[in-house]
Formats: structure tokens, sequence, C-alpha cells
């Protein structure tokens, strides 16, 4: 029971880190690249 929990949480922890990494890769793609947006 707990080395589930603890890998659960661990696996949360990835996936938050994952995506803070992926919004940060997004904003620096938006950047570097601002002929991708055509509003």
């Amino acid at each position: 029971m707990q080395v589930t929990t603890s890998f659960k949480l661990v696996r949360m922890n990835d996936y938050s880190r994952i995506m803070y990494r992926n919004a940060d890769l997004n904003a620096a793609f938006i950047v570097l690249n601002p002929k991708v947006i055509k509003l």
C-alpha cells in the first residue's frame, strides 16, 4: 500500500514537471517563432 502511494506521488510529480516543462517550451517556441501564430 505504501509503495503504490509513493509510486502515485512520484508519477504525479513527474507529470507536473513535464507539464511545466512543456509550458516553458511552448512559451519559448511562441517567442522565437511569432509567425506560427496567425491572428
